[in-house]
C-alpha cells in the first residue's frame, strides 16, 4: 500500500472514533410537520415550478446524438467541438450545440461550424443549463444520447469504445471513467470503472451525465426540471433506477474541467444550495408513485444522496436543515415505508433510524462523518 493509503486509512480510524464518541451525545428529536417545514423554505427559497415530463420526438437517423449546451462558452467551445470533431470512429454521430444566449463571442466562433453536416447550432433566448439541454432533447436523432458540456472535452476514442459496448450488449446506458484537471491543464483526479462489466442495475452507476451514452428511448419521456439548480439529480432518480441492463468500460471516455466559477465550487453558501433538497424531494415524491422494489443499493443510494444534500448545505441557516430534514424525512418514508434493517450495512442502518425516529442531531452527525463511515 501506498503512503497515501496509509495516510487515509490512519485518517479514517481518527474520524470513526471521534464519530462514535460524538453519537453519545448527539441525539436531537425535531418536532416539526411537513406544513410547518416547508413553509419555513419557501419564505426563503422559492420552489420552482419545473418539470421532469415531457414528449420528445424519437427519430433514431444516427448512432448517436451529443448534446452541448453553450453559454458564454468563448473559451472553451473550440476545444470541446474539436475533442469531438477529431474522433476516430466507424459510427455516425450529430452535434447539437445549444448557444444559450451567450453574450460573449460564443455565437461568432459557432459561425465556423455552421458548414459542418454534423454539427447544428440552435440559438436561443438564455433558459439555463437545464432549458438548453432541454432544446436539444427535443428530437432525438440518435440511437443513443451523449451530453457533453461546453467546457469539457472527448478523449480520443471515446465514441468508438462507448459505442461498441453498447451495441455488442444492447446496453440501456454505457459508462466509462473521466478526468478531471484544473484550468491549468493539471490533472487533479483521475476516476476508473470496471472493464467489460455488466451491471444489472442503474443504482450502481455514478448520477453524473457525462462519460457515458444512453439509449434515447430513456429520455422519449424526460426532461430536465428547469429553474432547478442540481438538475443533474434525475439521472439517478429518473433515468438510472429504472436501468436493468447497464454495462462499464474501464478506459477514461470524459475530461472533465474543474473551475472557481462552476456551481458546485460555489454552492454552500448560496442560498440556492437548499435546491438540492427541493429537486431530490420532487424527484422521490415521483419514485414514492412507482411500484418500487425495496434493495440495500436503492437504500444506499437514498442515504448518498441524502449526505450530499446536506454537505451541500451545511452553511445555511439551522432552522432551514432541519426543515429540509423533516420533509425529506416523509417522502423518505413514502418511498420506502418498511426497512429489513437486518440486511443494511451497520451505518445505512444508524441512518435510517435516525431518519425514521427524526433525529437531526444522528443524521447530520452522520451525513457529517459519511465518507469515513
Amino acid at each position: 500500500m501506498s503512503l497515501r493509503g496509509y495516510i487515509r486509512l490512519i485518517y479514517k480510524f481518527i474520524n470513526r472514533q471521534i464519530f462514535l464518541l460524538k453519537k453519545i451525545f448527539i441525539k436531537q428529536i425535531i418536532q416539526m410537520d411537513s406544513v410547518e417545514a416547508e413553509k419555513n423554505l419557501e419564505n426563503v427559497v422559492e420552489w420552482p415550478k419545473g418539470t421532469v415530463n415531457a414528449v420528445n420526438t424519437l427519430k433514431k437517423s444516427h448512432d448517436l446524438m451529443i448534446i452541448i449546451p453553450a453559454y458564454n462558452s468563448e473559451k472553451w467551445i473550440d476545444d470541446c467541438l474539436g475533442s469531438v470533431l477529431s474522433q476516430n470512429t466507424k459510427y455516425t454521430y450529430h452535434i447539437v450545440v445549444i448557444n444559450d444566449g451567450s453574450t460573449d463571442n460564443t455565437a461568432d466562433i459557432l459561425i465556423k461550424y455552421e458548414n459542418d453536416s454534423r454539427v447544428e447550432i440552435i440559438d436561443q433566448e438564455n433558459r439555463g443549463f437545464s432549458g438548453a439541454r432541454n432544446r436539444g432533447l427535443q428530437t432525438l436523432i440518435g440511437k443513443y444520447l451523449m451530453f457533453l458540456d461546453s467546457d469539457d472535452q472527448l478523449l480520443p476514442n471515446s465514441i468508438e469504445r462507448l459505442l461498441d459496448a453498447a451495441y455488442q450488449n444492447d446496453a440501456e446506458i454505457v459508462e466509462g471513467g473521466f478526468v478531471e484537471v484544473d484550468i491549468n491543464n493539471r490533472e487533479l483526479r483521475r476516476v476508473a470503472e470496471k472493464n467489460n462489466r455488466h451491471v444489472n442495475s442503474g443504482l450502481e452507476l455514478r448520477g453524473y451525465p457525462v462519460a457515458k451514452v444512453f439509449k434515447s428511448e430513456l429520455f422519449e419521456h424526460v426532461i430536465f426540471p428547469e429553474g432547478f439548480w442540481f438538475e443533474d439529480s434525475i439521472i439517478m432518480w429518473t433515468i438510472q433506477y429504472k436501468v436493468t441492463k447497464a454495462f462499464t468500460i474501464g478506459n477514461p471516455v470524459y475530461r472533465r474541467l474543474i473551475h472557481s466559477t462552476s456551481i458546485t465550487a460555489t454552492a454552500q453558501k448560496n442560498i440556492k444550495s437548499i435546491h438540492s433538497y427541493y429537486i431530490t424531494y420532487n424527484l422521490w415524491q415521483e419514485l414514492s408513485q412507482n411500484q418500487i422494489e425495496f434493495s440495500p443499493l436503492l437504500i444506499e443510494q437514498m442515504h448518498n444522496q441524502l449526505s450530499v444534500n446536506y454537505i451541500r448545505t451545511k452553511y445555511q441557516d439551522e432552522k432551514l436543515l432541519k426543515s429540509a430534514f423533516v420533509l425529506m424525512r416523509d417522502v423518505y418514508i413514502k418511498v420506502l415505508p418498511i426497512v429489513d434493517s437486518v440486511i443494511l450495512k451497520n451505518k445505512n442502518r444508524i441512518f435510517d433510524k435516525a431518519i425514521r425516529e427524526c433525529d437531526y442531531g444522528m443524521y447530520s452527525l452522520i451525513c457529517n462523518y459519511w465518507r469515513w463511515l
